[in-house]
């Protein structure tokens, strides 16, 4: 372990003493097994230092300005548990396979490497060895060793089994082919299926009691036995049988295999709540541009999590809303950290002032919570 990782780490274990850490993830327990959550604080601070999703970083980068923001964070009241969150790259999966990550600035795309049916079977058995699944699990492994274990590891963002398909032969094709040709779909969507549960049984092998196993949102924790988490941003351009048919079963497969799954989309999927309450595989919702409110007035049942954003000055309303419904979500807040030139001013700049501020806005929001 390098100084400057102990140093940081001795901080951090001063600002999240056990028993603060204990209170949050008995909560969040709590909320995920369906009961009343009591204790710790009910919501979570954005991230508002480290570019959780969009920057790639080496491995030692990563570690130390995760440290940074963890330590900058430590003088605010939420439920938020310490963790290293290692980032999202949508070649993960597609890269098992043989296919190759398109960089053109800060943005990347995975190359197609399936133009006809024939080369569904075609495609090479995965393999994590030599893939960028593979550097993940040397960057998971150098953020284990060190920290010597001292902090949460989280699983990596990657795309789940339909829109890994959808890179790999482009999602008009695919789609088509679930009329067309529905025995290729449903053959590459085993592969795709089968790659996604061996790299995530591979992330939970090599962390172990570190591992946290949800990249929804970065910033936030869950406890294990949530089972997976996947992304199926594409579930915005289907219909709700659409969905049923062609993604459920993969998804039951999924949820089979580690007890249970969230997930998550980006855009506004309202159309399909209806159809995830009654996914019984489905046990938490977590969307980047929909409120919680939002998601169970259109059908998602109060026995599934919601993990949702909210503006700080509608956050009061939110909590509100959960009591009155007897609601259990786990809930974001933005706009606690103030910016300069899009970045966050260093935490010895803020006046006192601030800090009386931030401190009156989080006690409302206990109030308005019940906590």
């Amino acid at each position: 372990m390098k100084d400057a990782t102990k140093r940081k780490l001795d901080l951090i274990g001063e600002l999240y003493p056990k028993g603060r850490q204990d209170k949050s993830r008995e909560r969040l327990k709590s909320l995920w097994n369906g009961e009343r959550a009591r204790g710790g604080l009910p919501f979570t601070h954005a991230g508002f230092c480290v570019d959780y999703y969009d920057e790639l970083n080496a491995p030692e980068e990563r570690l130390q300005i995760s440290l940074d923001e963890i330590i900058m964070r430590g003088r605010l009241r939420d439920d938020y548990v310490p963790g290293i969150f290692p980032g999202c790259r949508q070649a993960t999966l597609p890269s098992m396979f043989g296919a190759r990550e398109i960089v053109i600035g800060r943005d990347r795309a995975t190359e197609k490497i399936i133009r006809s049916a024939e080369d569904v079977d075609r495609l090479r058995e995965p393999q994590i060895e030599g893939t960028i699944a593979g550097e993940w699990l040397e960057m998971q492994e150098y953020f284990l060793n060190e920290t010597e274990g001292k902090i949460g590891v989280h699983a990596v963002d990657m795309q789940g089994p339909v829109d890994v398909a959808g890179k790999l032969w482009g999602y008009d094709n695919l789609f088509a082919s679930a009329y067309d040709d529905p025995a290729s779909y449903h053959r590459l969507l085993e592969k795709t299926t089968g790659a996604f549960i061996m790299f995530w049984e591979r992330q939970k092998k090599l962390l172990g009691e570190a591992f946290v196993p949800t990249h929804l949102f970065g910033w936030s924790y869950a406890p294990g036995q949530i089972g997976a988490t996947v992304s199926v941003d594409s579930v915005v351009m289907v219909s709700p049988a659409f969905f049923e048919e062609f993604y459920l079963p993969y998804l039951n497969r999924i949820a089979g295999a580690f007890g249970g799954l969230a997930i998550h989309s980006c855009g506004n999927f309202l159309q399909h709540m209806d159809g995830l309450n009654r996914a019984d595989c489905v046990r938490g919702v977590n969307a980047g541009q929909l409120g919680a409110r939002e998601m169970y007035e259109a059908g998602l049942g109060k026995d599934k999590v919601a993990i949702a954003c909210c503006d700080l000055n509608g956050a009061a309303g939110e909590f509100e809303y959960f009591k009155s419904n007897g609601i259990n979500a786990d809930l974001t807040v933005w706009g606690i950290w103030p910016k300069h030139n899009g970045k966050a001013v260093p935490i010895g700049e803020m006046s006192g002032a601030f800090w009386m501020d931030l401190r009156e806005k989080e006690e409302a929001l206990l109030i308005a919570s019940g906590a």
